[in-house]
């Protein structure tokens, strides 16, 4: 007979016990290894199929990036146009009065002109200069985000990544001399004034050894960075990737008579460039 009584405040409570209440979670085993090998396995799996996407978007990404430096360069041009009654910056080591050649340090090449006068940047005898040998530090809006040039020890680039069109410019252009006027091209949405370029090739971008697509004997070599392809600035301003035009392997170092095919095959490209020879090649 089970008892009963009565606390002080009146309520009859029971004096049974409660039974111990059993816990509803009940002891489990571990994952095999089979089990854990098919975990590996499908996280494997996971991991090969999203990379190459990812690896694709952040090149994509860079390319974007790329693409808006050139635009603020070309930005650069325009001032420096509209202040020069519509001419382009001179390319660079014009000949002194000496006989000779400007020096490195010389302000009259076209990265100098463009990033002293339009781009508050440092001369080129000072450190973080794009126009002085091994002074410029990524990031930078002279560099494209997948430049894959080898640095100097000190960890900074030799020159800029973009290299321009210097029959435009002047200088090295056997066909003219000094700079064009912007009025005077053609074709300014098919006519090149930057690209992506391979330093120590065409379009070479050092104050000190100015090179150029259209002089005889150098290499057109494309890096290709930007998604198997390059940018191009255009007289216009406007920005245009143009895919590998070249069969891969075609431009090797060294090989002038591959390099003289690339440099036809680009030249022919009507649905990118002009055709008109004067601007380009």
């Amino acid at each position: 007979m089970m008892s009963s009584f009565r606390s002080d405040t009146g309520i009859e409570r029971s004096g049974r016990t409660n039974p111990p209440v059993r816990s509803t979670f009940t002891s489990r085993r571990g994952f095999t290894l089979i089990e854990l090998l098919v975990v590996i396995s499908i996280i494997a799996l996971l991991v090969a199929i999203l990379l190459p996407a990812l690896s694709a978007a952040r090149d994509s990404a860079r390319a974007i990036a790329c693409g808006s430096n050139q635009r603020q360069l070309g930005i650069a041009f325009a001032a420096y146009a509209a202040d020069s009654r519509g001419s382009f910056p001179t390319t660079g080591n014009y000949p002194d009065n000496l006989g000779g050649v400007t020096s490195w340090y010389q302000p009259d090449n076209w990265i100098n002109l463009l990033a002293v006068g339009y781009m508050d940047q440092p001369p080129t005898n000072q450190q973080g200069s794009p126009a002085g040998r091994n002074r410029l530090a990524a990031p930078s809006v002279w560099l494209c985000p997948n430049d894959q040039r080898e640095r100097h020890s000190s960890g900074r680039y030799h020159g800029p990544t973009y290299g321009v069109n210097s029959l435009l410019t002047g200088f090295y252009a056997e066909r003219q001399r000094h700079p064009f006027r912007v009025e005077e091209v053609t074709e300014p949405t098919k006519t090149p004034v930057l690209a992506d370029m391979l330093a120590n090739m065409n379009f070479h971008s050092f104050p000190g050894g100015l090179r150029d697509l259209t002089a005889g004997g150098n290499e057109p070599r494309w890096p290709h960075y930007d998604a198997g392809g390059d940018n191009f600035l255009f007289v216009d301003g406007h920005v245009q990737r143009v895919p590998q035009l070249e069969p891969d392997g075609m431009a090797v170092a060294g090989d002038l008579a591959a390099a003289e095919q690339v440099r036809e095959i680009y030249a022919r490209a009507s649905q990118y460039f002009t055709q008109d020879r004067l601007f380009w090649f």
